[in-house]
């Protein structure tokens, strides 16, 4: 039943987020709150493992995000990734320019940076 119930936490966040235009984190809390009200975990229960979730990948990941962020603002306002890709399509052409930009971003350019850096763009 935890399967079904996985199963039907996940559709109901893709569907919030692509068809109803929902803030991917309002949805992603909204289908953990189901979830754990669904399986039994009760509502203090289910709060608590989302903060303790979320604060524990805070400590991981928390200043690489902030960092990335900021460099991903600084690249928007200065416009320095249109230049980039300016130069990539000049250099090897439009329908090559997923393969070179794949090869920038995986051997240049960390990938958590520019992660963020195109969702700001």
């Amino acid at each position: 039943m935890v399967a079904a119930h996985t199963l039907i936490a996940i559709v109901v966040v893709v569907l919030l987020i692509i068809r109803f235009k929902v803030d991917p984190v309002i949805s992603l809390v909204l289908g953990s709150l189901y979830l754990g009200l669904a399986t039994g975990v009760g509502l203090g229960g289910t709060i608590e493992a989302i903060t303790v979730g979320f604060g524990e990948i805070m400590i991981e990941v928390g200043l690489l995000i902030g960092f990335g962020v900021l460099i991903g603002a600084l690249m928007q306002s200065t416009g320095a990734f249109t230049r980039l890709v300016r130069i990539l399509v000049h250099k090897v052409g439009a329908h090559r320019l997923p393969y070179s930009m794949a090869l920038l971003l995986s051997m240049i350019m960390p990938s958590i940076y520019v992660d963020v850096q195109v969702v700001l763009a």
